[in-house]
């Protein structure tokens, strides 16, 4: 995780990089790595200028995680009914909410969607149509529930909460744009609990660093996984699942799939708030990439965030290979056997191929 997250950083020549791989089904920690980064055994040698190095990006820098987002938000309007996966409606290519103008980033009409369309191509748009759907009220009960705006608890100094826009005084266009994940400060700690809510059928875990621990007398303390709460249905959870799946197979998270696996993700691509939060950088991002798998029996969660790239803006080129280069590398180390769908697909194909070559001959 290491080598992969610096070398990335090093590749898009970028600020900073990280990376959160976790089980959901137990919501044990199993890698957090960051670049660039310092020898604790010689930390006096960091140049002041470079103290924030000091903290933990993952859990100490909350920050606006673009579309990454709309995974959560879709999994509200599903489990509240509002939507289903195949609910479907005609969006434009931008669409006006108070005297504000919401484009898609690739400021083109994508016709007529599901909402599994609407992940697959990441429309604000229809994201905005969606959330109109479920409400207000409900949005917030639900990203109150996936654990936003609360600590995690994980076993690590500095974390920080992120911030909500107060339901009470939330202008419409801020429940807009955080459907999208905009307006709304999040870290990637949470952002993880989260999304193994849609690996674990539904409930969310409490995040944990230590596994046992062991005294000098050779007395061991385990520590077992904790259940937060249930925060969707379990349909909820295998309808999203699904979803993801068809973003990484149809949309934009293609470079973050594993050949032979079947893997669910989401891709986010945000602008960076000016200082005083009156506006966005014009020329600076932040890509994310979240996602699990195998599907069916998930053996790993995993969120990657690289800060400001030089080369190219959108997550799929910067975020998602990173996680797909990761997520190979977890399969072999488990020793993962490939999905059996696809193993029979791939026979099939094979027999079909030695046919026409007998044929031919």
């Amino acid at each position: 995780a290491e080598r992969a997250i610096r070398e990335a950083v090093e590749q898009h020549k970028a600020d900073s990089g990280s990376v959160v791989i976790m089980d959901p089904r137990t919501g044990g920690l199993l890698a957090l790595a960051e670049y660039p980064g310092y020898d604790p055994a010689n930390y006096t040698e960091v140049d002041p200028e470079q103290y924030d190095i000091f903290k933990t990006m993952a859990i100490a820098e909350p920050y606006e995680s673009g579309s990454v987002f709309k995974a959560i938000a879709m999994a509200a309007g599903i489990d509240a009914g509002a939507v289903t996966p195949d609910t479907g409606e005609y969006f434009e290519a931008n669409v006006q909410v108070d005297d504000y103008v919401i484009w898609n980033s690739e400021r083109k009409a994508h016709g007529y969607e599901t909402m599994t369309q609407v992940l697959e191509n990441s429309d604000n748009v229809g994201m905005v149509w969606m959330i109109n759907q479920l409400g207000r009220d409900p949005f917030y009960d639900y990203v109150k529930a996936f654990g936003f705006g609360d600590l995690t608890g994980i076993e690590i100094e500095g974390e920080e909460v992120g911030q909500i826009q107060d339901k009470k005084y939330a202008p419409d266009v801020g429940i807009a744009t955080m459907a999208f994940g905009q307006g709304i400060t999040v870290t990637e700690m949470q952002l993880l609990q989260a999304i193994n809510v849609l690996a674990n059928k539904g409930v969310i875990m409490q995040p944990h660093l230590i596994k046992e621990y062991i005294d000098k007398n050779g007395h061991k303390e385990v520590f077992e996984p904790e259940v937060v709460r249930r925060v969707v249905k379990e349909e909820t959870a295998f309808d999203v699942a699904a979803m993801l799946v068809s973003v990484i197979e149809r949309g934009h998270g293609k470079q973050a799939g594993v050949r032979g696996y079947r893997i669910g993700g989401k891709t986010g691509t945000a602008q960076i708030p000016l200082k005083d939060r009156r506006g966005y950088e014009t020329d600076k991002f932040t890509g994310s990439f979240f996602g699990f798998g195998p599907i069916e029996d998930p053996a790993f969660s995993m969120i990657v965030r690289i800060n400001v790239p030089k080369d190219v803006i959108f997550a799929e080129s910067t975020a998602a290979p990173v996680f797909g280069r990761l997520a190979k590398e977890i399969f072999d180390y488990y020793q993962i056997p490939p999905d059996q769908a696809w193993a029979a697909s791939q026979k099939t194909i094979a027999e079909e191929l030695q046919k026409a070559r007998e044929k031919k001959q």
